[in-house]
């Protein structure tokens, strides 16, 4: 996990953690993972603003693919540009070990 923390973001109020996200890279791909909002700040963007500066940075980092998989928000993503798609497709470099998801997305290329 210590290799992937330059790739998370967090959000702070009043000195206080409200909110993180970050990206797992996987050689050419990324997962989008543990976005994850203080109950008391969700509907104010703040999630919304770090999936986007992550999505930003996966593709000024040039990577191929960006992906993210859920058992509960696959329909928050989309308005970040992910569709859902087979969750056979995608590739074992990009599969976390010991990961059970209902919903794999990819971000639209």
């Amino acid at each position: 996990m210590a290799d992937h923390l330059p790739y998370f973001l967090v959000a702070e109020s009043e000195g206080t953690l409200v909110a993180a996200a970050g990206l797992e890279l996987y050689g050419t791909c990324a997962l989008l993972r543990s976005v994850v909002v203080n109950e008391n700040q969700k509907g104010k963007g703040v999630g919304a603003e770090l999936v986007q500066r992550l999505v930003e940075r996966a593709g000024a980092d040039g990577l191929e693919a960006l992906f993210l998989l859920t058992t509960t928000a696959a329909d928050y993503f989309p308005r970040f540009g992910f569709v859902r798609i087979d969750r056979a497709a995608l590739p074992q470099s990009c599969m976390p070990p010991r990961n059970s998801v209902e919903h794999a997305l990819r971000a639209r290329s």
